[in-house]
């Protein structure tokens, strides 16, 4: 969030953060499929010039979309929130 709050001004330093801490939650659970979700928007939304690449997010959007297809949560009480991004992020898509 603090990223679009100033992007000019946060982009590189969270932008980076954010990156690593996606790295670490692949790496806890490469089966989680909000990493991949979180990833394609970051990839989506980013200017080419900072790292953005709309190509790579719709590839990495194909992986969360396959990855939500086997999720289960372990309980209600653990997260399953993302899908409806994939949704947005795929009908953004679609419209270029």
């Amino acid at each position: 969030m603090r990223v679009r709050l100033s992007p000019i001004f946060n982009g590189a330093r969270y932008g980076r953060l954010a990156d690593e801490m996606l790295e670490k939650a692949q790496q806890i659970n490469p089966d989680n499929p909000r990493v991949y979700v979180q990833r394609a928007s970051n990839l989506y939304f980013t200017p080419r010039m900072w790292g953005g690449d709309k190509e790579k997010a719709r590839e990495v959007l194909v992986v969360a979309e396959r990855k939500f297809s086997a999720f289960q949560p372990a309980s209600e009480l653990h997260p399953d929130w993302g899908r409806s991004t994939v949704q947005y992020l795929r009908y953004l898509m679609q419209k270029e």
